[in-house]
Formats: structure tokens, sequence, C-alpha cells
């Protein structure tokens, strides 16, 4: 049954803010409200609150550390990105005949699908994760739309602002921060829409943007508008925003789902293996026809060309990834507790990188006498070379492995160390501090609620009963009423009654309305009774 007001007989509210000297939660006349206290503590740092999801942060934490390797690849090889596959296959060729383990052939081949599958991974996980942010199953609407909505934006023109500033200094993937940054902008128009329009939504978009990028970039080119650098970089650059927007929605809409509990998780990892049978199978079945020319580039299978197959292929991978993260990710909390450290701070282990590379390359140029100023390489080969009994150069493979185990281990200590002691990372404070101006105004609208609540109650409590309810009972009669004479008939009855009932709605007080509204039921499992039978014996109104 419902806790009741102690003067009122109204029901208590189901949540009320503390008052009075009870630490635990809101006492309402002999009644004491449970509130849930939020977990503190080290470990409770460590993996965060309770609505965090820990095997979002291992999925993370597993696409960062494979740009790491991707990005001291590409210094190792002194290419591009899109270019460091051929050579880094006959590196890891190389170190495999070193350690007797026979590599498969199409090694270039799949460094090549990796390369781009990684920064998609960054993609997808960050339309989960931006899902998660803004209600998670539950979408944001009304003045809490509104509020999201610019928070999204102030974030994207942040990062934009960070990335051209970036960029020009030749900061390894500030393109693809642009694109975040873009797809944060996609995420501000779209956050408002259920999961299953956006899991509608998503491959629409992959099947319009990879036919319309192409045009639109020969209509740029044709016309000569000041618009052509713009266009190709959201059409044809390596981190195509327009293409990869639709991998950005299905996030999206992976994040709208309760992951967690077990059956979404399992429906994310079936949508994944059918994605990846889907454009297995109609790769397959198109080697058998004849393609007509106009198409040929539209059914494209590499990752790299941002064409619908090689995107539905791409992304089914790195869901199916996603899923069996979120499977284990509690399980193996505590032995993957670095990895997920590290999803959880990525941008501040992404700093961190960065600083180590600038102090690696000063000290081997200046101290170490490195002619090519890699000091990180140059340090992993003198470890990795006196562990062989080898005299091995930056350039070796040991040298790419060695430098890449180093920066792991630094991130992974980094991580844990900051996350047992302080929580969220300076970086990702950062962030939420830029648009920490909208998120104080949705905390002030709760309060002032709760304010009004816990008013209007210690009002009606203050209130005489006996009187309360006289005054009430002459409020709910109209003057006409109540001046008319004694009812003489069955007739002149009901019409009184009927009189009265239709005067009663209307009298009502805003106060005594808003008082209404603001009481609720109270689930008995979460009362503290305090009853006592001196309290029964000596019939005290309480």
């Amino acid at each position: 049954m419902p806790v009741s007001n102690r003067r009122s007989g109204a029901p208590a509210p189901a949540s009320a803010p503390a008052s009075g000297p009870s630490a635990e939660g809101y006492s309402a006349g002999i009644a004491q409200l449970r509130q849930k206290r939020a977990r503190t503590g080290p470990v409770a740092r460590l993996f965060g609150h309770p609505e965090r999801i820990i095997g979002l942060d291992l999925a993370r934490g597993a696409s960062f550390l494979l740009l790491i390797a991707l990005l001291f690849a590409q210094r190792s090889v002194a290419a591009p990105a899109d270019a460091i596959a051929p050579v880094l296959s006959g590196y890891l060729s190389d170190l495999g005949r070193s350690a007797g383990v026979t590599l498969p052939g199409d090694l270039s081949a799949m460094l090549a699908a990796l390369s781009t599958m990684v920064p998609l991974a960054f993609v997808i996980i960050s339309g989960v994760a931006t899902a998660r942010a803004a209600g998670g199953p539950d979408a944001p609407t009304g003045v809490v739309l509104v509020q999201t909505r610019l928070r999204l934006l102030l974030r994207a023109a942040f990062i934009l602002v960070l990335a051209a500033v970036l960029e020009p200094l030749g900061v390894p993937y500030a393109g693809l921060l642009g694109t975040l940054g873009v797809l944060s902008g996609v995420a501000a128009l779209l956050i408002g829409m259920s999961a299953r329009a956006l899991l509608v939504t998503a491959p629409v978009w992959l099947v319009v943007a990879s036919a319309g990028s192409g045009a639109l970039a020969a209509a740029v080119h044709a016309s000569g508008d000041r618009l052509v650098p713009l266009i190709e970089w959201l059409t044809g650059s390596p981190y195509a925003p327009l293409a990869w927007a639709g991998l950005f929605v299905a996030g999206l809409g992976v994040g709208r789902l309760d992951l967690r509990r077990w059956k979404p998780r399992l429906l994310v990892g079936a949508a994944a293996i059918g994605c990846i049978a889907l454009a297995v199978v109609s790769r397959f079945l198109l080697s058998f026809l004849t393609v007509p020319e106009p198409l040929r580039p539209f059914l494209r299978f590499q990752p790299s060309s941002a064409m619908p197959l090689a995107l539905v292929a791409a992304g089914g991978v790195i869901l199916l990834t996603i899923a069996l993260c979120l499977c284990v990710g509690d399980a193996l909390r505590w032995p993957l507790a670095p990895l997920s450290a590290i999803g959880s701070l990525a941008a501040s282990c992404g700093v961190l990188v960065l600083v180590l590379i600038v102090v690696g390359d000063t000290v081997g140029r200046e101290i170490a006498g490195s002619p090519s100023g890699r000091g990180l390489e140059t340090l992993a080969a003198a470890l990795s070379g006196r562990a062989l009994g080898r005299d091995l150069s930056a350039d070796s493979p040991f040298a790419l492995v060695g430098s890449v185990v180093l920066v792991t281990a630094a991130c992974a200590c980094f991580a844990v160390v900051w996350r047992l002691i302080a929580g969220d990372g300076p970086i990702e404070r950062l962030l939420r501090m830029s648009t920490g101006r909208l998120a104080g105004a949705d905390r002030r609208v709760g309060a002032d609620a709760g304010v009004e609540a816990a008013t209007a109650i210690e009002a009606d409590a203050a209130l005489p009963v006996f009187e309360q309810e006289r005054v009430a009972a002459t409020s709910a009669v109209s003057p006409a009423v109540q001046a008319a004479p004694a009812a003489t008939g069955p007739a002149q009855g009901t019409s009184a009654a009927q009189g009265t009932s239709a005067t009663s709605a209307p009298s009502a007080t805003p106060a005594v309305e808003a008082r209404r509204r603001a009481l609720a039921t109270v689930d008995p499992s979460a009362v503290i009774s305090q009853w006592t039978p001196g309290q029964a014996l000596g019939k005290l109104p309480y």
C-alpha cells in the first residue's frame, strides 16, 4: 500500500530530495524512503558508474591499440596509411620467418582492409557511445532533446576546430578527428529517432551516399565552385564523412538498444553475421554475372572504396567484434581492466601517444644521435637487440613491434592509474566542460522540480487535518448550491448532488492541483518503517 503523508493522507512521492537529519533518503511522516548511493572508491572509479558498459570500452580500447600499431607501421615505412600494406606485409613476413612462423600469402590485402576498418571501428563505436550518452533506449524529447542537440553541435564545433588546428601540423589521424566532428553534427539531427528508425535509415544512407557522392563531386568540379575542396573531403577523402555516416547511424541505432541485457547483444551479433554473409554471398554471385561498366565501381569490395558492399562487410565485422566485447566484458572485466581503461580514456591516451612520439623524436635526434629522429623505435631496437643478441636498426620489424609494445604499456599504466585516482581522463573532462553549461541547466531543472515537490509536502503537513478537510469540503460546493433550500424530493436531491459533483472539479485551488501532481505512489519494498508499539498505545497522531 502507498505510504501516506502524516496529516493529509495523500501518498508520499516516489523520490524526493533529502531533508532533515536523515542521510539515506527522504523522511515522509513515519516512513523513510531509500535512495541508491553512488558507488565510490578506486574500484568504482576504475570501471565507472553502474550504467557504463565495459564491453564498449573494451571494443574502443582494442581499436585504439590497432590504430597505434598502424601509426608506427606508417612511421616505419614512411608511407601514407593507405600505402603501408605491401611494405608492412614484407616486414611481418620477415618477422614471422625469424620466429619460425609462416604467415598467409594474402597478408597484404588483409592489412589494407585493416587500415580502413580500424578508423571505421572508431566511427561505429562513437555512434554507439553518442546514443548511450543521450539516453540509451529512451530517446530524448522536448526540452531535453533541444539541449542534447545543442550539446552535440557544440561538441562538433570543438572537434572540427581541433582538427583544423592539428591538420597543418601533420598530426596523425587529424582527418579522422574531423570526420568524427562532422558525424557529431549528423547525430544532432538524428538523435531524437528511435532504434528502429535509425537502423532503417542506415542502409538507405549507405546506398544513397555511395551513389550520390560521385555525381555530386563531378557536378561541383564542372562548376568550378569554391566548395570543391570541401566536397572532395566529404566524398573522396580517406575518411569520407558522407559515406561513413551510414555506419555511424547504424552505431546510433545499436546504442538505442538496451545493451545491458543479453537479448539485444545477441541480436547485434546475429545482425552482424547476417551483414557479413550478405556481402560475401553478393560478391560471390556477382562474380558469375556480367555487370555493366557504370555499376562496377559501385560494387567494389575493398573497404577503402567506401562502396555499399564493402561498407556492409566491414560494418558486419566491426559489429560482431562489438557484440563479442559486450558479451565477455562483464565476466572478464578484471583481466581486461587495462584494455577497458584505455578505451574509457581514448582521447587522453591519444594525447599521451603524441607526447611520447614528440619527446622520443627529440631525444633520439639530440641525445641518441638517431638520424631519423625516431627515438622510440631506436629504444625498442636497442632493447630487442639486447634480448636477441643482435645489432638491430630502427627500421627492423623488431623495432616496430617493440615500439608498439612500449607505447601500449605506457598507455595501459597511465589509464589504470588515472582511473583509480581521478576517474574520467583530463581530455574527456575538458570536452565535457566545453558543453557543461547546458548540462548544468539540466541539473538545475531537476533540482527546482524537487524543491517545489518538497515545498508542497511541507505546506500540506503544516495544515490542521480537520480544518483542511472542512475547507476542502466547503470549497467543493459552489455558493449557489450552499444557498439553495433543502431538497424536498428525489428529483431535487438528485439535481443538488449533480450540481455538487459538477462544481467540485473546477473548484480545486492551484496549490492543491500542484500538490496532487507532485505526490506519487511509493514502492513498499523501498520503505523503512519506523513504527513502534508506543506510538499505537499512546495514540500519537503520527
